[in-house]
């Protein structure tokens, strides 16, 4: 057994050469990559949107990643070296820029286009996330946004739909189904 001072001595040189000896890893250890998001959510989909008692709008669009933003998600920037590396309480990763949550999650941008109907919505703005809340990949959330159109969507690793809300006023029911990858 080591006496006192020697034991704090080993303690501090050891936290001094890796600060996370006692937290772990300093980064998360994600079960999944951008293949299994892109499998899971590129492709063409049927959209069917009811807003409230009006009539049903149905479209098809196709989802995929965003083009611009994929090289730069495949090659993140190298950190600024320091002589500390710094401790992460939690991690969070973006296929398009950063952000500070605290929560291991990933985001992926998508590119919407619209295959058909949804006349009107020609020159509307088409966007959409996917977004997968842990490191392990079971369910993620879709959100796309089809001008004043707001569907948020519940999908597992292999794809499949479990609920699809239209989010946007008036209230009413969204479904959706993928016709293709």
């Amino acid at each position: 057994m080591l006496p006192r001072p020697w034991a704090f001595l080993a303690g501090a040189g050891a936290f001094l050469l890796n600060p996370t000896f006692a937290c772990g890893s300093a980064e998360p250890d994600y079960q999944y990559g951008e293949a299994e998001l892109r499998a899971a959510v590129e492709g063409n989909w049927a959209l069917t949107v009811t807003p409230g008692p009006g009539a049903a709008l149905e479209l098809s669009v196709r989802l995929q990643q965003r083009a611009e933003h994929m090289a730069s998600a495949r090659a993140p920037s190298a950190p600024a070296p320091s002589l500390l590396r710094s401790a992460h309480a939690c991690g969070t990763r973006t296929l398009l820029a950063p952000a500070h949550a605290c929560i291991d999650s990933t985001e992926m941008p998508l590119a919407v286009s619209l295959l058909a109907g949804g006349a009107g919505l020609e020159s509307a703005a088409l966007s959409g996330n996917f977004r997968v809340d842990s490191l392990v990949f079971d369910v993620g959330t879709l959100h796309l946004t089809l001008g004043e159109l707001r569907v948020t969507a519940q999908l597992d690793a292999q794809g499949n739909v479990s609920s699809a809300v239209l989010e946007s006023a008036p209230a009413g029911s969204a479904t959706l189904q993928r016709l293709a990858r």
